[in-house]
């Protein structure tokens, strides 16, 4: 697949050298007189990774200091390059799609039905598969438009757009991961807070006051501080050393959702209906093939349930940093394939295997059904805090990198103690954002609406404006031309993500809007 017409060989040979040559470095001398790609080379340091496919990968990084100036149209600055392989990096992708996506998908099936929600899987899959190889490749067309190298989403931003483009691109970004790493929070939290009472902390029988200080005990005296180690990993480079821990758990969490569903579909027969008496009780399981015929629309049903599966694998603002710190770049294009179809294999087992196990009385948090079966029950649970405290660093990272790549200073300089002090405190923010936000759907809303923009609508403004610079330089047009039907399934695929947008914030706002009023 190719977003700009682009030979992805023809990368291989030139693109690689260029890379470690800064935007505004190339060009400029070193302290010594020396071309500062030279100069730094000298002070790559070796990094071994554990992989657990291909062995152990050694991998130089270099390392640029760059002046304070900022030229439209060309990136920010570049910190370090290489590293990580292509298995290391499709486990980043494939770990920020899981985060607490695999417990929500079978209520997804239970709002759209069982024929129309694995559908919508595969459509969000492909969308999301092809915005990544639109920015992927967005990437090698603007390094080899400006001889240097895209470090980051926001670097993409101004060589296509120039400052103004990165200061809505960084906004949109920001708030949207910084967001989803808020509900990480209080999923963590609340499922911490199960596990201690299953283990005799906190007793039993508590009041929603009760319950609600006790939930905030965990979290900002267990997983805050967890979290606050965990964004002190430097890069993703170093966050791959961690990375198989939050694969296993991801593992573990889809698989005990799996077996639980498979056990249940086995062990309880199916229900004829609602009126089925059995229902009630929970001693049948009802499932439906359409979206249900109660007071709510239909449409509306399905436009929740494709919102659900597409803020699962939608993570397209990653793409560029992730591929500035690959050790072979020209492989991102593998990644987003590898690591999109084997989220969707992986979503689609867990999807159907809950739901024929819970049907219709799944629970927001799939695994919360199978709290008869405790071994399963609380080893999903155990599993499912791991994943989002693992995967919780992805979206960190991808916010204060791109902050530290626009200076040098000591609050910028990775792990200074001004750097360090920033990034504890973009953890404490967002735990106390998912504390004192009185209803988690506020949350909601902010995600659904930076996502959409972030991830589905601003790559294809991007695209549009750097095919003009290309052009206007002088370059070969048919590098950057596209076939007429892949442009068009590009705006339908922006179209999609804002409707969808619409159905996840009204669907949020409906909600919303009951508990204000039962308040």
């Amino acid at each position: 697949m190719q977003s700009f017409g682009v030979e992805s060989d023809s990368f291989d040979a030139a693109a690689a050298p260029k890379r470690q040559v800064s935007w505004r470095s190339a060009g400029r001398t070193s302290s010594a007189g020396e071309p500062s790609g030279v100069a730094s080379s000298r002070g790559g340091n070796a990094f071994s990774f554990n992989n657990v496919m291909h062995g152990v990968h050694a991998a130089k990084t270099e390392s640029f200091v760059i002046g304070s100036d900022e030229t439209d149209g060309a990136p920010l600055v570049v910190t370090e390059a290489g590293g990580l392989t292509q298995y290391e990096a499709t486990g980043t992708i494939v770990l920020m799609c899981f985060g607490v996506g695999l417990a929500v998908l079978p209520k997804a099936m239970s709002e759209a039905g069982y024929i129309i929600t694995p559908l919508l899987m595969v459509v969000c899959a492909a969308v999301c598969s092809e915005q990544n190889i639109q920015v992927s490749h967005a990437c090698a067309i603007a390094e080899e438009l400006t001889a240097g190298c895209v470090t980051c989403y926001e670097d993409l931003a101004n060589v296509c757009g120039g400052p103004c483009w990165v200061a809505v691109l960084r906004m949109s970004k920001a708030f949207g991961l910084l967001s989803a790493v808020s509900s990480f929070v209080e999923f963590a939290a609340a499922n911490t807070f199960v596990l201690a009472q299953f283990t005799g902390f906190f007793g039993s029988g508590l009041s929603t006051e009760d319950r609600q200080w006790n939930v905030n005990v965990v979290r900002f005296f267990f997983i805050m501080p967890i979290m606050i180690l965990l964004a002190m990993l430097k890069d993703l480079k170093h966050f791959a050393r961690i990375m198989n821990v939050g694969v296993l758990a991801a593992m573990i969490n889809g698989g005990a959702i799996a077996l639980g569903g498979i056990i249940r579909w086995i062990g309880i027969p199916a229900c004829q209906s609602e009126k089925d008496s059995r229902y009630d009780v929970g001693a049948c399981i009802l499932r439906t093939a359409w979206p249900p015929t109660d007071e709510t629309s239909p449409i509306f049903l399905i436009g929740m349930a494709a919102s659900v599966c597409l803020f699962g694998i939608m993570v397209a603002g990653s793409y560029p940093k992730t591929r500035h710190q690959m050790a072979e770049p020209e492989r991102i294009e593998g990644v987003a394939l590898t690591s999109f179809w084997l989220t969707l294999g992986i979503f689609g087992v867990v999807m159907v295997c809950g739901y024929i196990g819970t049907g219709q009385a799944v629970k927001d948090n799939a695994m919360d059904s199978f709290d008869k079966m405790p071994i399963l029950h609380f080893t999903g649970l155990s599993a499912q805090v791991i994943d989002t405290l693992v995967a919780s660093p992805i979206y960190i990272l991808c916010v204060i990198n791109a902050f530290e790549s626009t200076g040098t200073d000591s609050l910028r300089t990775p792990l200074a103690l001004q750097n360090v002090i920033l990034r504890a405190a973009t953890v404490v923010l967002v735990t106390t954002l998912s504390a004192v936000v009185p209803y988690p759907e506020i949350i909601m809303i902010e995600a659904s609406f930076f996502g959409i923009f972030t991830h589905l609508v601003w790559p294809v403004f991007l695209t549009a404006m750097l095919k003009r610079k290309w052009i206007a330089a002088g370059r070969d047009p048919a590098r950057v031309q596209v076939l007429g039907i892949r442009r068009g399934a590009r705006i339908a695929i922006m179209l999609f993500g804002l409707v969808v947008c619409f159905f996840s914030i009204y669907g949020a706002a409906r909600k919303l809007s009951v508990e204000l009023s039962n308040a």
